[in-house]
Protein backbone atom coordinates (compact mmCIF):
# COMPACT_ATOMS: atom_id res chain seq x y z
CA UNK A 1 0.00 0.00 0.00
CA UNK A 2 2.55 2.57 1.10
CA UNK A 3 5.07 2.21 -1.80
CA UNK A 4 2.42 3.07 -4.36
CA UNK A 5 1.35 6.12 -2.36
CA UNK A 6 4.95 7.21 -1.91
CA UNK A 7 5.60 6.97 -5.66
CA UNK A 8 2.68 9.30 -6.33
CA UNK A 9 3.13 11.76 -3.45
CA UNK A 10 6.65 12.93 -4.22
CA UNK A 11 6.35 16.71 -4.11
CA UNK A 12 5.45 18.97 -1.22
CA UNK A 13 2.35 20.45 -2.81
CA UNK A 14 0.85 17.02 -3.42
CA UNK A 15 1.40 15.63 0.03
CA UNK A 16 0.17 18.77 1.81
CA UNK A 17 -3.08 18.75 -0.14
CA UNK A 18 -3.61 15.03 0.28
CA UNK A 19 -2.71 15.12 3.99
CA UNK A 20 -5.20 17.92 4.62
CA UNK A 21 -7.86 15.97 2.75
CA UNK A 22 -7.14 12.80 4.73
CA UNK A 23 -7.30 14.66 8.05
CA UNK A 24 -10.67 16.08 7.06
CA UNK A 25 -12.03 12.66 6.09
CA UNK A 26 -10.74 10.99 9.24
CA UNK A 27 -12.21 13.57 11.59
CA UNK A 28 -15.50 13.47 9.73
CA UNK A 29 -15.64 9.67 9.93
CA UNK A 30 -14.96 9.62 13.67
CA UNK A 31 -17.64 12.20 14.39
CA UNK A 32 -20.08 10.24 12.25
CA UNK A 33 -19.10 6.98 13.94
CA UNK A 34 -19.60 8.45 17.40
CA UNK A 35 -23.07 9.66 16.53
CA UNK A 36 -24.02 6.35 14.92
CA UNK A 37 -22.61 3.85 17.44
CA UNK A 38 -22.33 5.97 20.58
CA UNK A 39 -18.74 4.77 21.04
CA UNK A 40 -16.96 5.78 24.19
CA UNK A 41 -14.80 8.91 23.64
CA UNK A 42 -11.72 6.95 24.75
CA UNK A 43 -12.27 4.45 21.93
CA UNK A 44 -12.60 7.29 19.45
CA UNK A 45 -9.32 8.78 20.65
CA UNK A 46 -7.56 5.46 20.06
CA UNK A 47 -9.01 5.25 16.55
CA UNK A 48 -8.01 8.84 15.85
CA UNK A 49 -4.43 8.27 17.01
CA UNK A 50 -4.11 5.15 14.85
CA UNK A 51 -5.41 6.90 11.77
CA UNK A 52 -3.23 9.95 12.34
CA UNK A 53 -0.24 7.62 12.63
CA UNK A 54 -1.02 6.31 9.14
CA UNK A 55 -1.20 9.88 7.82
CA UNK A 56 2.17 10.63 9.43
CA UNK A 57 3.74 7.62 7.71
CA UNK A 58 2.41 8.84 4.36
CA UNK A 59 3.84 12.30 5.01
CA UNK A 60 7.24 10.83 5.87
CA UNK A 61 7.25 8.80 2.66
CA UNK A 62 6.32 11.93 0.72
CA UNK A 63 9.08 13.98 2.29
CA UNK A 64 11.57 11.23 1.55
CA UNK A 65 10.66 11.18 -2.15
CA UNK A 66 10.56 14.95 -2.44
CA UNK A 67 14.12 15.22 -1.15
CA UNK A 68 15.58 12.14 -2.82
CA UNK A 69 19.13 12.39 -4.05
CA UNK A 70 18.47 12.53 -7.79
CA UNK A 71 18.66 16.18 -8.81
CA UNK A 72 20.76 19.19 -7.93
CA UNK A 73 20.08 22.89 -7.61
CA UNK A 74 21.34 25.38 -10.16
CA UNK A 75 24.93 26.48 -9.82
CA UNK A 76 25.32 29.48 -7.54
CA UNK A 77 27.56 32.46 -8.32
CA UNK A 78 31.15 31.31 -8.02
CA UNK A 79 30.20 27.64 -8.09
CA UNK A 80 32.12 25.79 -10.76
CA UNK A 81 30.09 22.59 -10.94
CA UNK A 82 26.68 20.97 -10.45
CA UNK A 83 26.48 17.33 -9.39
CA UNK A 84 23.43 15.11 -9.99
CA UNK A 85 23.18 11.54 -8.71
CA UNK A 86 20.74 8.68 -9.12
CA UNK A 87 20.95 5.21 -7.55
CA UNK A 88 17.92 3.81 -9.47
CA UNK A 89 16.02 3.00 -6.28
CA UNK A 90 13.32 5.65 -6.85
CA UNK A 91 13.07 5.48 -10.64
CA UNK A 92 9.46 4.24 -10.62
CA UNK A 93 8.44 7.49 -8.92
CA UNK A 94 8.95 9.27 -12.27
CA UNK A 95 11.76 11.55 -11.12
CA UNK A 96 11.83 14.86 -13.04
CA UNK A 97 14.58 15.10 -15.69
CA UNK A 98 14.95 11.30 -15.82
CA UNK A 99 13.27 8.97 -18.30
CA UNK A 100 13.16 5.42 -19.64
CA UNK A 101 12.09 4.07 -16.25
CA UNK A 102 11.07 0.82 -17.96
CA UNK A 103 14.76 -0.13 -18.11
CA UNK A 104 15.04 -0.09 -14.30
CA UNK A 105 14.57 -3.56 -12.83
CA UNK A 106 15.62 -5.63 -9.85
CA UNK A 107 19.01 -7.24 -10.40
CA UNK A 108 18.46 -10.75 -11.75
CA UNK A 109 21.62 -12.84 -11.38
CA UNK A 110 23.74 -11.29 -8.69
CA UNK A 111 23.55 -8.16 -6.59
CA UNK A 112 23.03 -4.56 -7.62
CA UNK A 113 25.99 -2.31 -6.90
CA UNK A 114 23.81 -0.60 -4.30
CA UNK A 115 20.23 -1.21 -3.21
CA UNK A 116 18.13 -3.57 -5.35
CA UNK A 117 17.52 -1.79 -8.67
CA UNK A 118 19.64 -1.38 -11.79
CA UNK A 119 19.12 -0.22 -15.36
CA UNK A 120 19.24 -3.16 -17.76
CA UNK A 121 19.98 -3.01 -21.50
CA UNK A 122 19.93 -5.90 -23.98
CA UNK A 123 19.25 -6.72 -27.66
CA UNK A 124 15.81 -5.09 -27.57
CA UNK A 125 16.11 -2.47 -24.80
CA UNK A 126 19.07 -0.61 -26.24
CA UNK A 127 19.31 2.39 -23.94
CA UNK A 128 19.60 2.76 -20.18
CA UNK A 129 17.79 4.97 -17.72
CA UNK A 130 18.58 8.46 -19.02
CA UNK A 131 19.05 11.99 -17.76
CA UNK A 132 17.65 14.77 -19.97
CA UNK A 133 17.31 18.46 -19.20
CA UNK A 134 17.51 21.90 -20.79
CA UNK A 135 20.74 23.69 -19.87
CA UNK A 136 19.01 26.76 -18.42
CA UNK A 137 17.13 24.52 -15.99
CA UNK A 138 20.40 23.12 -14.67
CA UNK A 139 22.28 26.40 -14.24
CA UNK A 140 22.30 29.97 -15.48
CA UNK A 141 25.76 29.19 -16.88
CA UNK A 142 26.71 26.91 -19.78
CA UNK A 143 28.97 23.95 -19.04
CA UNK A 144 32.36 23.41 -20.62
CA UNK A 145 32.65 19.76 -19.65
CA UNK A 146 30.38 16.93 -18.52
CA UNK A 147 31.50 13.91 -16.53
CA UNK A 148 29.40 10.76 -16.06
CA UNK A 149 30.47 8.35 -13.35
CA UNK A 150 28.79 5.04 -12.51
CA UNK A 151 29.07 1.27 -12.28
CA UNK A 152 28.73 -1.33 -15.03
CA UNK A 153 28.16 -5.11 -14.98
CA UNK A 154 28.06 -7.23 -18.14
CA UNK A 155 28.47 -11.00 -18.60
CA UNK A 156 29.50 -10.54 -22.24
CA UNK A 157 30.23 -6.89 -23.00
CA UNK A 158 29.79 -5.50 -26.48
CA UNK A 159 32.66 -3.64 -28.08
CA UNK A 160 30.17 -0.75 -28.47
CA UNK A 161 29.27 -0.58 -24.77
CA UNK A 162 29.47 3.04 -23.71
CA UNK A 163 27.98 6.28 -22.45
CA UNK A 164 26.33 8.72 -24.85
CA UNK A 165 25.97 12.51 -24.69
CA UNK A 166 23.37 14.00 -27.04
CA UNK A 167 22.86 17.78 -27.14
CA UNK A 168 19.93 18.97 -29.24
CA UNK A 169 17.84 22.00 -30.18
CA UNK A 170 14.15 21.32 -30.86
CA UNK A 171 14.91 17.60 -31.19
CA UNK A 172 17.65 18.22 -33.76
CA UNK A 173 21.02 16.92 -32.61
CA UNK A 174 23.76 19.55 -32.44
CA UNK A 175 26.46 17.55 -30.63
CA UNK A 176 26.66 13.74 -30.29
CA UNK A 177 29.49 11.92 -28.57
CA UNK A 178 30.05 8.42 -27.21
CA UNK A 179 32.58 7.28 -24.61
CA UNK A 180 33.59 3.61 -24.74
CA UNK A 181 33.70 1.66 -21.47
CA UNK A 182 33.83 -1.94 -22.71
CA UNK A 183 37.53 -2.34 -21.94
CA UNK A 184 36.88 -1.63 -18.23
CA UNK A 185 35.12 -4.96 -17.71
CA UNK A 186 37.68 -7.55 -16.64
CA UNK A 187 35.33 -10.28 -15.37
CA UNK A 188 31.74 -11.34 -16.17
CA UNK A 189 30.45 -11.44 -12.59
CA UNK A 190 31.71 -8.22 -11.06
CA UNK A 191 30.85 -4.53 -10.99
CA UNK A 192 33.36 -2.10 -12.44
CA UNK A 193 33.43 1.67 -12.01
CA UNK A 194 33.54 3.89 -15.07
CA UNK A 195 33.96 7.60 -15.69
CA UNK A 196 33.04 9.07 -19.07
CA UNK A 197 34.45 12.49 -19.99
CA UNK A 198 32.84 14.83 -22.50
CA UNK A 199 34.13 18.25 -23.55
CA UNK A 200 31.68 20.67 -25.11
CA UNK A 201 33.84 22.20 -27.81
CA UNK A 202 31.09 23.80 -29.89
CA UNK A 203 28.86 26.80 -29.10
CA UNK A 204 25.69 25.90 -27.19
CA UNK A 205 22.64 27.87 -26.07
CA UNK A 206 20.68 27.89 -22.79
CA UNK A 207 17.63 26.35 -24.50
CA UNK A 208 19.60 23.36 -25.80
CA UNK A 209 18.76 20.02 -24.20
CA UNK A 210 21.32 17.49 -23.03
CA UNK A 211 20.69 13.75 -22.74
CA UNK A 212 23.04 11.30 -21.06
CA UNK A 213 22.54 7.53 -21.09
CA UNK A 214 24.19 4.15 -21.43
CA UNK A 215 24.24 2.03 -24.59
CA UNK A 216 24.76 -1.72 -24.41
CA UNK A 217 25.56 -2.51 -28.04
CA UNK A 218 22.64 -4.99 -28.19
CA UNK A 219 24.11 -7.13 -25.42
CA UNK A 220 23.10 -7.53 -21.79
CA UNK A 221 24.58 -4.97 -19.42
CA UNK A 222 23.54 -3.40 -16.14
CA UNK A 223 24.14 0.18 -15.00
CA UNK A 224 23.94 1.49 -11.43
CA UNK A 225 24.68 4.57 -9.32
CA UNK A 226 24.94 7.33 -11.91
CA UNK A 227 26.77 10.53 -10.93
CA UNK A 228 26.71 13.39 -13.43
CA UNK A 229 28.96 16.42 -13.00
CA UNK A 230 28.58 19.62 -15.03
CA UNK A 231 31.76 21.69 -14.99
CA UNK A 232 31.62 25.44 -15.70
Amino acid sequence: MYPELCEFIYDRRSYKIITFFLHYILIKEIVFSQKKTNCHPYQNRLIMRSLLFIVTVIMMCSCSNSSQNSNASSAKPGQDQVVITNDMENAKAMIPSWNNEISVVKMENGKAHSGEYVSKVDETALYSYAYGEIFKNISDKLPKKVKVNGWIYSPDPSKNLGIVMDISENNKTQIWKAFSINDLIKAPDKWFEFTAYFSIDQPIKPNYKIKLYGYGGKKIAYFDDFKITFEY
